[in-house]
């Protein structure tokens, strides 16, 4: 059992806020959830959660970081892996299958809907998004032996349109609920297949 000030009790409170917080929004929007719900939501005080974040904005920041982590998490294991390119093409149903996730789809709409509107949170996401992409780019760059990746707009532009359709992966899985999972996953090995490789 961790004692109340210690840093893993801090760390897990974090969490609850989060999390709290992450479900307010997707169900109420940014604007719809108040640091009130938040707190009924997570089983604290308001003033509990401004311990830990000073507002919304932070909340948000801390999901975008922990989103970042865990994207340099899984390029650190493409990087070790003994065949980055099928190691890449074996984690599409994975990638899919986080796109379309109904929780973090709706949680991600509603961040990037605020991040249209507030420059922080704009900030916030693009430069995730520039992180994230820069090491995807390195990575394909030192491992793929390929003409096209020394080619900086070539590199550049294929990260871009993979990127894009994981996005875009998002938006489909809400507006088409007749998603056929298995077909879309067949269909972008083969995309995926052309795009590493071509």
């Amino acid at each position: 059992m961790h004692a109340a000030g210690s840093p893993c009790c801090a760390d897990s409170r974090r969490e609850q806020v989060i999390k709290a917080a992450a479900d307010c929004f997707r169900q109420h929007g940014f604007h719809g959830a108040g640091m009130a719900g938040i707190a009924r939501e997570a089983g604290m005080s308001v003033g509990h959660i401004y311990h830990y974040f000073a507002n919304k904005e932070a909340i948000i920041a801390a999901i975008v970081q922990r989103d970042l982590a865990d994207m340099l998490e899984k390029i650190a294991a493409f990087e070790a892996a003994e065949d980055v390119f099928r190691h890449l093409l074996d984690c599409v149903d994975e990638g899919v299958e986080m796109s379309i996730d109904p929780y973090e789809a709706g949680l991600w709409l509603e961040i990037l809907s605020e991040a249209s509107r507030n420059p922080k949170v704009s900030a916030m996401v693009s430069e995730a998004d520039a992180i994230v992409r820069a090491r995807f780019r390195n990575m394909l760059r030192n491992a793929l032996q390929t003409g096209w990746v020394q080619d900086e707009r070539e590199l550049n532009g294929r990260v871009e349109i993979i990127s894009a359709i994981f996005d875009g992966l998002i938006i489909r899985s809400v507006r088409n609920d007749d998603f056929d999972k298995e077909a879309i996953m067949r269909s972008l090995k083969m995309v995926m297949q052309y795009l590493l490789s071509a």
